[in-house]
């Protein structure tokens, strides 16, 4: 198209004009859609089912850096072509980018008025009158105008028409917040593409034949790029570059995440993810230190008072940082108050990190994370289990971390951060802060044990004892080798009385009769695991002897229990009764709820076997109401599994099926191997019940 005559500022957009609008060309302006598009489905849907309810005005499609924004845009937009008879305008408001400042709203004004080819002559010198004109000329025509990489409300605010029957899509990186306040402009942010999706985008790129052939090296592709658009594109490139390289090769050629954003780049700026996620980071305002700091975080997820602690910041400060880079789209808000960094912008803001922190700075703001996570868990810990000390929290030499409020239940802050607390440790121990190590995992055990996480507990407790040898300490020794010799009771009997053996000769060193008796009942739940309850009764005999010797009414609550359900295990179901409704009344009387929770269930074993079945089915109820109301979900799906066979036994076999099928679903979303188990039960429903089997697993807490 010719410029017109009117003199315009260089970033203004030219057209060729007519003297009359109505007689002007249907304008068709929209960019070229990418061909090998794949995926967004679900996307697609929603922005189609918007227009069809006849909601915008505007809608705001943000996202991060390379995630496929305008590739998205402009593919929607040609679907919908005819949907906008009158046309489809396009305006780059170069919002981020090389090209230096963004674009004016006057400009972008000017510019569609221009491709509505408008007589020059006839443009209003003053923005308002511009704004007044494109609304005026709008009206009653159905067109479409994708507003691309806007850089705030500010320049979008013009562009939105005076009727529902146009549409400005725009793109941003940023959630243009004060639009969707303000104008009610519709907010469609999108995400990175499912693994699926990222696997068909480079299906489209590559070629079928090459993807299935090497099913492998895609899954590798997918995880190294992150799922980010940007990312798989510019590695689909370099592989359709060289045909005869295999894909597992152009993987390796992308390294670890030390350098992987080396080999994310295309030859240009736009196609260079790290200077794509640059020019994000460079518009920031008071967040960029956070942005930095936040390449130190190794947990898939951080809350605000974890953020403020690792920037030595307030509450309000770290909030008010987070929501701009979730405004920035530089991080998400997954949850309310938990955010996530996707690992390409990890790498990122740990390069930043890098080049403007010191060593020490950067030593300090790990030391105030894992200050943070040890006070927090430690508190958690304490309230799961008040009658239980956990192990002593060491004092800070800086200032004291931000803790979560204490209104949060300790469940639900486990369940919350129990992932990013793992992490936490293994960062502990590689950077040689080993006292956070062995405290971090003790302060998890109470929560893995509920929830069945053997092998996370092993794995923390190793770390532990690992942390407890470097530093000579010997409290640490013992509740390292006695909590790890817990975690192992249901993986490997032998290896389990090692640890605890070595703890109980620690504890009676240290004249800690309360944990060497602990650890005697641990051990003897060990023989128990190996069909030898006589021998179990042993050890739970002398751990009461040396519990009533310190008066630990909470624990000689715990060894009534198991000493109970030993003598079940021997046929001897009226004193099991006898010693496990003194636990009972024990532990209801100074508050332990858990404890009194495997009471019930063992007293429920009991009666079962005392043919009691309504008074069996009683007692698992009892205990599932106080499993459930501490997150016990091991031990519910344990109860679930007891109560289904008093309820077959009883001739209720749709109400044992019920409970089975509670049981599996926990136990399958606990990923826990019980699951089988409960399969086979539910198969051989059928099948006479018979005796019920001696052996089940027992409290080991």
């Amino acid at each position: 198209m010719e410029p017109t005559e009117t003199p315009t500022d260089p970033d203004e957009p030219t057209a060729r004009v007519v003297d009359d609008p109505a007689r002007a060309r249907v304008p068709r302006g929209l960019p070229l859609p990418v061909s090998t598009f794949a995926g967004r489905g679900a996307y697609l849907d929603q922005l189609t089912a918007l227009l069809n309810d006849g909601r915008p005005g505007a809608v705001v499609v943000s996202g991060t850096a390379g995630v496929g924004k305008t590739t998205f845009a402009v593919h929607w937009a040609h679907q919908n072509a005819d949907r906008f008879p009158d046309g489809q305008l396009f305006v780059d408001l170069r919002g981020f980018g090389p090209a230096g400042a963004a674009v004016s709203p006057g400009a972008a004004i000017l510019g569609l008025l221009q491709a509505l080819e408008v007589p020059a002559g006839k443009i209003p010198a003053d923005l308002a009158g511009q704004v007044a004109l494109y609304r005026t000329i709008l009206a009653g025509r159905r067109i479409l105008v994708l507003a691309d990489n806007a850089r705030d409300a500010e320049q979008v605010r013009p562009l939105i028409p005076g009727t529902s029957d146009c549409l400005v899509l725009v793109t941003s990186r940023r959630q243009l917040t004060s639009l969707v306040a303000v104008e009610g402009a519709v907010a469609v942010p999108l995400d990175l593409p499912t693994r699926d999706e990222a696997r068909t985008l480079l299906t489209a790129r590559l070629g079928a034949r090459r993807v299935v052939a090497e099913p492998v090296a895609v899954d590798a592709m997918i995880d190294r790029c992150a799922r980010l658009p940007l990312a798989l594109a510019v590695v689909a490139a370099r592989a359709t570059l060289r045909p005869h390289f295999s894909l597992a090769s152009i993987v390796e050629q992308l390294g670890g995440a030390d350098n992987r954003l080396d080999r994310l780049q295309g030859g240009d700026a736009v196609s260079d993810v790290r200077t794509v996620f640059s020019w994000s980071y460079r518009q920031l305002h008071s967040a960029q230190r956070l942005f930095r700091l936040l390449g130190l975080h190794p947990g898939p997820d951080i809350d605000e008072t974890a953020a403020a602690s690792l920037a030595s910041s307030t509450v309000e400060q770290a909030r008010a940082a987070l929501t701009e880079l979730v405004d920035s789209s530089l991080i998400t808000e997954v949850t309310p108050g938990r955010y996530a960094v996707h690992d390409l912008m990890r790498d990122y803001a740990g390069e930043l990190g890098d080049r403007t922190e010191t060593p020490p700075e950067r030593k300090s703001a790990v030391r105030r994370m894992l200050d943070h996570y040890l006070q927090a868990s430690h508190a958690a810990a304490q309230a799961m289990e008040a009658h239980r000390r956990p192990p002593m929290v060491p004092a800070f030499s800086g200032p004291a971390p931000v803790v979560p409020l204490a209104k949060h239940d300790p469940t639900d802050w486990f369940t919350a951060e129990i992932a990013t607390l793992l992490a936490v440790t293994r960062l502990a121990a590689e950077g040689g802060f080993h006292t956070h190590v062995w405290q971090l995992a003790a302060n998890m055990h109470t929560f893995l044990h509920r929830r069945g996480n053997w092998h996370e507990a092993i794995a923390a407790h190793r770390r532990g004892l690992r942390a407890a040898e470097r530093l000579g300490d010997v409290v640490a020794l013992a509740h390292m080798h006695h909590f790890l010799g817990r975690a192992m009771v249901d993986v490997d009997h032998v290896q389990a009385r090692h640890h605890l053996e070595q703890a109980y000769k620690g504890f009676s060193d240290l004249a800690d009769t309360a944990a060497a008796a602990r650890t005697q009942q641990i051990i003897g739940i060990t023989f128990e695991r190996q069909d030898d309850p006589e021998r179990a009764m042993q050890h739970l005999h002398l751990a009461l002897q040396m519990a009533a010797s310190v008066d630990d009414a909470f624990l000689q609550g715990r060894l009534l229990n198991g000493l109970g359900w030993l003598y079940a295990l021997l046929g001897d179901y009226v004193e099991a009764r006898t010693h496990c409704q003194r636990a009972l009344a024990l532990m209801t009387r100074i508050g332990d709820d858990d404890g009194a929770a495997d009471a019930w269930d063992s007293i429920g074993f009991a009666l079962h076997h005392l043919d009691d079945h309504a008074g069996a089915v009683h007692c698992y109820q009892q205990a599932m109401m106080l499993y459930r109301a501490l997150g016990h979900r091991y031990y519910l799906a344990q109860t679930l599994i007891h109560l289904g066979e008093t309820q077959r036994a009883a001739g209720q076999a749709d109400l044992a099926r019920q409970a089975w099928q509670d049981a599996l679903e926990i136990c399958t979303d606990l990923r826990h191997p019980d699951g089988e188990r409960v399969r086979n039960m539910l198969a051989e429903l059928t099948v006479p019940a018979g005796d019920r089997p001696r052996q089940r697993r027992v409290s080991t807490r």
